[in-house]
């Protein structure tokens, strides 16, 4: 089973009341399922054109991209994006093919 932590399924959460809650592992695997999650790493570009990435997170990339931040700065990148991104709404667009993704 791929990893749920990369595919942004949390461990579980604390109530109003403060008691902690996790899914059941079948909850964990209908998820992943739905996501069409297969291996530990999304596939940049895939059925969902939106990203939530995680500060610090890994996305690796197959190709050259543009990558477009909110701040309408311009960089390229090429097998994985920088872990240090700002916050805020970006763009990826690949120079292979001309998929888009947008990164939040």
């Amino acid at each position: 089973m791929p990893d749920a932590a990369a595919w942004g399924i949390e461990p579980g959460y604390h109530d109003v009341s403060g008691v902690w809650h996790e899914p059941s592992p079948e909850t964990v695997r209908a998820v992943l399922s739905a996501l069409r999650a297969e291996t530990d790493l999304p596939p940049v570009g895939g059925a969902d054109p939106t990203w939530i990435v995680r500060s610090g997170q890994l996305v690796r990339l197959d190709g050259r991209w543009q990558l477009t931040l909110e701040t309408g700065e311009i960089s390229e990148a090429e097998g994985a994006l920088l872990p240090d991104l700002p916050y805020g709404y970006h763009r990826l667009v690949s120079l292979d093919d001309g998929r888009e993704v947008q990164l939040i």
